[in-house]
């Protein structure tokens, strides 16, 4: 028999040490007669710790429950943003199509289009000269070649 109660079947386990030394594994009774506290909690404080840890799980769980439904609604907005972006960029781009053919007049709008074809024209020069010197003159001139092809094409 050993002195915790059992009947040693396990003995063997342990690691084997000459005559006058313990093993690797601590004997029964060290921890107490070293002055240490039983590892084992009351029943009274047992259930103190569990009713902690029960209301840290419920306050995660109210927590990340929370934060779902935020990031949820959260995209959900992001996606109405973009998609009404969206919609803005094609009713202007269809304005901006009306009033540069006459089929719409609107005084106040017809400013923003002049300035809109100017930057057009300035983004258009800026494409070449980068066609230019990625490329040399050759695709240059083909660019500005293809380029007057398509506005005598509309």
């Amino acid at each position: 028999m050993c002195l915790d109660g059992g009947i040693g079947r396990r003995a063997g386990l342990k690691i084997q040490f000459s005559q006058g030394s313990e093993s690797s594994i601590l004997s029964p009774g060290t921890l107490s007669t070293l002055g240490f506290k039983s590892t084992y909690m009351s029943q009274q404080e047992s259930v103190g710790t569990l009713e902690k840890i029960g209301t840290s799980v419920d306050f995660l769980r109210v927590w990340m429950k929370k934060t779902w439904r935020i990031g949820m609604l959260m995209a959900k907005g992001a996606y109405i943003v973009g998609e009404r972006r969206r919609l803005f960029v094609q009713l202007g781009e269809e304005v901006y199509k009306r009033i540069s053919k006459g089929e719409l007049k609107d005084p106040q709008l017809e400013p923003l289009v002049q300035q809109l074809e100017r930057l057009t024209k300035k983004v258009e020069l800026e494409e070449v000269l980068i066609r230019n010197i990625r490329f040399g003159n050759r695709a240059a001139r083909m660019a500005r070649s293809g380029a007057r092809a398509s506005k005598k094409a509309t």
